[in-house]
C-alpha cells in the first residue's frame, strides 16, 4: 500500500513522525470526532501533514 511504502521510507529519517503519520490516517478515517476529541484529531492531522511534507522534500532530494 502507498501509505506503508511512504511510511517505510520516512521511517529511516523520521521514526516518530512516520508512525504518527500512519496512525493519523487510520484514526482520522475510522474515528474522526469519536476518537477522544477534536483537538486530538487536529493534533494528529498536523503531524500527518508535516510528515507528508518531509517525505516529499526527501523524495525530491533523493
Amino acid at each position: 500500500m502507498f501509505v506503508e511504502t511512504r511510511c517505510s521510507r520516512l521511517y529511516r529519517l523520521h521514526n516518530i513522525r512516520c508512525i504518527v503519520e500512519t496512525r493519523c490516517s487510520r484514526l482520522i478515517a475510522s474515528h474522526r470526532e469519536a476518537f477522544l476529541s477534536k483537538a486530538f484529531a487536529r493534533w494528529f492531522c498536523t503531524k500527518e501533514t508535516r510528515a507528508s511534507r518531509l517525505y516529499r522534500r526527501h523524495n525530491i532530494r533523493s
